[in-house]
């Protein structure tokens, strides 16, 4: 069962614009179903913090560094593995290209609060 979460959380991670020349309308129709899929599949994670924590444990180890961002956001928003988010999402600030770079810095300035999440950015 944890297995499939994890495979089904890095499908749709795959299935996101990642990048801003992945804009094209198809890409963008594509996206948005993905999020709300992935959006589905946080909330029944969510609502199973031990399931949650196993989960989650293994994504951020994952090789895909947009599966680690996406991740690291998430264990933020349950309060678990932040120490490990934390790292992460500094490394993709520092080192990932702009968007990622971008989205990191952001939540972590909204996990230091130091950013109000209703804040324009």
């Amino acid at each position: 069962m944890i297995q499939k979460h994890v495979d089904e959380y890095v499908s749709l991670c795959a299935k996101l614009c990642q990048k801003a020349e992945d804009y094209t309308p198809k890409n963008v129709a594509q996206h948005n179903k993905a999020m709300g899929e992935l959006s589905q599949l946080r909330q029944a994670l969510h609502a199973s913090p031990a399931l949650a924590k196993e989960v989650y444990a293994i994504l951020l180890t994952h090789e895909d560094s947009y599966v680690q961002q996406s991740a690291a956001s998430d264990c933020l928003s349950l309060n678990i593995h932040t120490k490990e988010a934390v790292h992460i999402l500094k490394r993709i600030k520092r080192y990932g290209d702009s968007m990622s770079s971008m989205a990191a810095k952001r939540t972590l300035l909204i996990w230091e609060g130091k950013l109000d999440p209703a804040a324009p950015y």
